[in-house]
């Protein structure tokens, strides 16, 4: 199998993910982060040809390897063995460790020796900053991860562990204001390693290299929804490894109805008035000994089939899921009253007055035997998977209708008046309250202002060209070699400009005024702005030929300035 390294172009392996596939799916989409979705019989058929990247959400990695078969993983291990890239997250992260797909001298920390059950926000230190450009305080998210043992000294270490946060959980314990005895008590009674400081410097974040390929492996959900450090290191990765990037994909619209999404909300909501298990923003956090996740992956997956989807497409699956409704109905009850009674319960285990008659034989037959995916449950989540997968494919075809007025067009502030950097801030944030994706690039400016932490904090990427000097402020340095600086930052800010619907270049116009890039460069750039994007140019100087290529420019006039009185600038004010 050949890969073509000139397509750039990224494969999401979708198989035995599920609600992290979706997450994946999610994050990828809306950040524009060109994918595209494959399947194991998908890859065993050569879909990796032609691909620069390969994308392995969570999930359970041997239950990935199985979908995969022999011929599946030895097609991954070929691609990335010719120069493909893979990523992959938690799950994704494991099937390339040493007892699954081989690529990386790794193996995974023994159950006993883990702290198995860790779930939240958690602090990182980070050993390698070029991956984390960007990320101001390293805090990412995990979710119930394996931890790795390196047995290979090639292996490097990105990220490492360095504390979990308050509001992260060990099991359904809050890691809020406990202390090494409480956790050594409670570590006694539950019978498994809850302190979440037994993982304080364990690798998190790794890379090492598999024959011509780089593979980068993740125990951090760096997909997870509201970690918006995690979509600055997505884009990084898209960034290094030189991947295609498109406009953001919109997400999932209107009301889900329908008989599979009602019973399926039926059990979520049955937990949440039971306190079975609470509401944490994009995930939740259950009571020890009840399959919590596994009822959330089925609500969130129906959610995203009912608006997906219509009626008749998901007729099949209603009556199975109206059977699992009244099963796991029964079962949640009697998990409730146990719990009520102070009664242990674990996922593999039940005091005998837990048990009753029917909790046992509720829990084989729903789930199966184990902790990995059985019973009941899979053969409905695997039908309900399937046309989820078909529905994405289908819907990423999609080219979606632009209005006249959203075709995108040139903006340039200029002037020799205070107040065009502002003007494009306010812009950009406008931009992002309305759902766009925005870019906001700067150059010319060595101090970080106050704006870019504003525009970084409400999720908007923040490129800064800090090599690009302003000449007028470092006149030691050489002129040619800013110039050179400023040539390269152009070409890459000219490849990232296609994810985004609003891009800013702060001085971009300077630049050019100055010499820094030439004028014909400068509209070259202004040319190649992809269709549908809207590029706003600031900077003092905007000469006769860049304003007849722009659409709109405003002039900021200088009136009065208290600069002129030898005001120095302020800070919160001018930075």
């Amino acid at each position: 199998m050949k890969n073509n390294q000139d397509s750039k172009k990224c494969a999401l392996l979708w198989d035995e993910s599920f609600l992290w596939g979706l997450m994946s799916y999610r994050a990828l989409a809306r950040e524009g982060l060109g994918f595209e979705l494959v399947s194991s019989a998908d890859v065993r058929a050569g879909a990796l040809g032609g691909k620069a990247a390969l994308f392995v959400p969570g999930g359970w990695a041997s239950n990935k390897l199985k979908a995969l078969g022999d011929e599946g993983a030895e097609a991954i291990r070929r691609f990335v063995l010719e120069g493909g890239a893979y990523i992959g997250l938690c799950g994704g992260a494991g099937l390339a460790t040493a007892s699954g797909l081989g690529l990386l001298g790794i193996d995974r920390k023994p159950l006993a020796e883990r702290v198995p059950s860790l779930a939240g926000r958690v602090r990182l230190s980070v050993d390698e900053p070029s991956l984390f450009d960007g990320v101001k305080e390293p805090e990412f998210y995990l979710w119930w991860p394996s931890q790795f043992l390196l047995a290979d000294d090639s292996i490097k270490v990105l990220a490492s562990m360095d504390a979990a946060t308050d509001d992260a959980f060990s099991s359904d314990i809050p890691v809020r204001g406990m202390d090494k005895s409480a956790w050594a008590a409670l570590e006694e009674s539950y019978g498994i390693n809850l302190d979440p400081l037994r993982m304080k410097g364990d690798p998190v974040v790794v890379e090492g290299a598999y024959g011509k390929g780089a593979v980068i492996a993740s125990l951090v959900h760096l997909d997870t929804p509201e970690s918006n450090n995690g979509a600055r290191v997505l884009r990084n990765l898209w960034q290094r490894f030189s991947l295609e990037r498109t406009r953001p994909l919109p997400g999932s619209s209107g009301e889900p109805a329908g008989a599979l999404f009602e019973s399926m909300r039926g059990i979520f909501e049955f937990g949440i008035d039971n306190f079975l298990w609470i509401n944490r923003g994009s995930m939740i956090q259950w009571r020890r000994g009840v399959r919590g996740l596994e009822y959330f992956t089925l609500y969130q997956l129906a959610r995203e089939l009912a608006v997906c989807l219509g009626p008749e497409e998901l007729r099949p699956l209603e009556e199975m899921a109206r059977e699992f409704e009244a099963s796991a109905g029964e079962l949640l009850r009697l998990e409730a009253g146990a719990i009520r009674r102070g009664e242990r319960i674990t996922f593999n285990e039940v005091s005998k007055e837990a048990t009753g008659p029917n909790m046992k034989k509720l829990r084989e037959r729903l789930f199966g035997g184990g902790k990995s995916h059985g019973g009941e449950f899979k053969l409905l989540l695997d039908r309900m998977d399937g046309l989820l997968y078909e529905c994405l494919k289908d819907s990423m075809k999609e080219e979606p209708a632009r209005d006249a007025r959203e075709t995108g067009f040139v903006q340039i502030y200029t002037g020799q008046g205070k107040g065009k950097t502002t003007a494009s801030v306010g812009l950009a944030l406008r931009a992002k309250s309305r759902g766009l994706r925005v870019l906001y690039a700067q150059f010319m400016k060595n101090a970080e202002g106050g704006e870019t932490a504003l525009l970084r904090a409400q999720g908007i990427e923040v490129r800064r060209f800090k090599e690009v000097l302003s000449p007028l402020f470092n006149p030691d340095e050489d002129i040619d070699t800013i110039s050179r600086h400023a040539v390269r930052a152009l070409r890459e800010l000219e490849d990232m400009m296609g994810g985004y619907d609003l891009v800013v270049a702060d001085e971009f116009v300077t630049m050019a005024d100055r010499g820094l890039i030439s004028e014909e460069a400068a509209l070259e750039f202004m040319a190649a702005r992809p269709e549908g994007v809207e590029l706003v140019l600031t900077g003092r100087g905007a000469s006769q030929a860049l304003r007849d290529a722009a659409d709109l420019v405003s002039e900021v006039q200088k009136v009065k300035h208290y600069v002129d009185r030898d005001v120095s600038a302020r800070k919160g004010i001018e930075y």
